[in-house]
């Protein structure tokens, strides 16, 4: 991070203490032409014949909004069953606001909950609407005849964990003031706060990851 408003720094901080975990999470994209020009061996055993350990169609929810306690039990069981785990991850949103809200005041960041002076009085129902398609059920979703990229899809260099945090902590309804102009679901994609692009250039073939950077010498 370069040097610069201080306020713009404490975002940072705030921001990616929640999200630094999430950056490695990606989606795909590429040439559809090339479905497998490795002739890569792909298993064919039905689902049954695995275990799930983990699922995340969006990043945030596992990572952020479901609780140590209960995080083996949210990734085995299906998204259909997600409703269960609403009041605990709205839970999860209160306090967040409650927490984060001066801070994004400071900034100029309209906030989506209301009355967070105290945790109790702290009303996320405006966040709620905004981010509940997002997150619960915890799907990816893909409707070919609009646009490619988060949320419709998912492409590699997608700011995904930024527009999802935006849903959950702006005002994108009314809409509110970040900063003189409208809040929108690129806000935090806009702040200084990750790199413009993924530091090797994503290949056009699958599986379309960049090579790695080798091990640095012992």
């Amino acid at each position: 991070m370069s040097a610069g408003n201080p306020m713009s720094q404490r975002l940072a901080c705030s921001v990616v203490a929640l999200t630094v975990l999430l950056c490695s999470c990606g989606g795909g994209g590429g040439n559809s032409n090339n479905y497998n020009p490795q002739n890569f061996t792909f298993a064919t055993a039905p689902a049954s014949a695995y275990t799930r350990v983990d699922r995340m169609g969006s990043p945030v929810t596992a990572t952020v909004l479901i609780g140590a306690a209960h995080k083996d039990l949210f990734n085995s069981t299906d998204p259909a069953d997600d409703g269960q785990y609403a009041a605990e991850e709205l839970g999860t949103l209160k306090y967040l606001h409650y927490e984060l809200d001066p801070q994004l005041a400071k900034l100029g960041l309209a906030s989506c909950a209301r009355s967070c002076d105290t945790f109790s009085t702290c009303n996320v129902d405006q966040c709620a609407l905004q981010a509940v398609p997002l997150i619960n059920p915890d799907m990816l979703h893909l409707n070919l005849g609009q646009p490619d990229g988060f949320p419709n899809g998912r492409r590699f260099g997608d700011s995904v964990v930024d527009r999802v945090l935006a849903k959950a902590l702006l005002d994108l309804t009314t809409p509110g003031s970040c900063n003189g102009a409208p809040c929108t679901g690129d806000t935090l994609v806009n702040l200084p706060l990750n790199p413009p692009l993924n530091d090797k250039a994503f290949s056009a073939d699958f599986p379309f990851l960049a090579d790695p950077w080798p091990a640095p010498a012992s």
